[in-house]
């Protein structure tokens, strides 16, 4: 089977976020949004990651970064492989100090995702923790949502296809046509 042969059936349908233009203002609460401040349940518990920082020194019980909350009822409306929910609101934290990659298991907790399945009218809008340096706060920006069609990366493409390469030049061949045969398909090369 051909590269292009293989990319064609490796297609998968993505809901595709856009950042907006920062408001003056903020979003209103229950809607989408990249950093600023969280809207969430009165009983919600703050995430906390205990880690060694970028400079070699270990904070314990550090407030992870407010990431980005998406609420599925707008992400959902894009989602033509029924995967996300339709109701609710994805959070999205993570430890800005560490950096951590989360492949490690002592990196367990460096980053987190909750969701919540209530009323988004229980939502408020929460003030970040106040041992949270403004260097990891994130500004607010709204987003958006389409649909579209994406490819593996070709690290990715690699694993799936189960691709070994006894050489580099072989490596380099495959990710060269690879890539031809991704812009030839219309998408954007990594």
């Amino acid at each position: 089977m051909s590269f292009q042969e293989l990319l064609k059936k490796m297609q998968k349908p993505s809901v595709m976020i856009e950042i907006e233009k920062s408001l003056d203002s903020e979003s209103p609460i229950g809607t989408s949004k990249i950093g600023g401040r969280p809207d969430l349940p009165p009983y919600f518990e703050w995430f906390h990651y205990e880690g060694e920082h970028f400079e070699g020194s270990t904070t314990a019980n550090r407030p992870l970064s407010f990431i980005a909350q998406i609420n599925c009822a707008e992400a959902s409306k894009y989602d033509t492989s029924g995967l996300l929910p339709q109701t609710g609101m994805l959070y999205f934290f993570y430890d800005m100090a560490t950096n951590k990659w989360g492949f490690d298991p002592k990196d367990k907790g460096c980053a987190m995702v909750s969701y919540y399945a209530g009323d988004l009218a229980e939502l408020r809008k929460t003030e970040l923790p106040a041992d949270l340096s403004s260097d990891f706060h994130i500004p607010e920006a709204p987003v958006s949502f389409s649909g579209a069609t994406e490819l593996p990366c070709f690290e990715e493409f690699v694993e799936l296809c189960d691709l070994s390469f006894a050489k580099w030049n072989e490596y380099d061949y495959a990710r060269a046509e690879f890539d031809y045969v991704k812009a030839e398909l219309g998408y954007e090369i990594d």
